[in-house]
């Protein structure tokens, strides 16, 4: 919701009219935030699923709308995919596919395997790297990059494999006062 205050008001509030009067029997809050819990409060179906605990801990005027209660982790996973899960395991939903797969097209296969062959990087034993932020304050600097994959590559004995958008600036390479051991860089091949 962008604008002006009245208008976030107004969206808000069309918002949660269109929803109230498809009259859901169930809402699951996976955003955990203050706002949602409004509108899950507003929205009135009969079932809310939300976290307990939430993320964030409630202020002490806030109070959690949901009547079913999630795990902050469901099914035992500790990795975030796991967090969107947990709700399925609160409703009793089993779930199929422990570990989430998303196959590429064939041609994307064949163009992945080809850079893999172009840089002499052993399928399944290389570590890839992506150095880079949209925002400036999340960036690290090339030193530290440099420095985790030559750890990296020490205790796995796996060749690294650094990418950048142009964007991200430069990389570090063998003229960076850290340069990388055993690396490959592919500056500028994300998309």
């Amino acid at each position: 919701m962008r604008g002006t205050p009245v208008q976030r008001g107004r969206e808000l509030y069309a918002m949660v009219r269109a929803l109230r009067r498809s009259r859901f029997d169930l809402t699951i809050d996976l955003a955990d935030s203050k706002t949602s819990r409004i509108i899950v409060r507003l929205v009135n179906a009969k079932t809310r699923v939300g976290y307990d605990p939430p993320e964030k801990p409630l202020r002490w005027l806030g109070r959690q709308p949901a009547n079913v209660l999630a795990k902050p982790f469901g099914y035992g996973g500790q990795h975030y995919l796991y967090r969107y899960l947990s709700p399925l395991e609160a409703l009793g939903v089993e779930l199929r596919a422990p570990v989430p797969k998303i196959e590429p097209l064939p041609l994307e296969t064949a163009r992945a395997l080809a850079l893999l062959d172009r840089h002499h990087l052993r399928r399944n034993a290389f570590i890839a790297v992506h150095a880079g932020a949209s925002f400036r304050g999340r960036q690290w600097q090339p030193e530290r990059f440099a420095l985790a994959i030559d750890e990296l590559s020490r205790q796995t004995a796996w060749t690294s494999c650094l990418s950048a958008a142009p964007v991200n600036g430069h990389l570090p390479s063998a003229s960076s006062p850290r340069p990388l051991r055993r690396s490959s860089t592919w500056s500028g091949r994300c998309r």
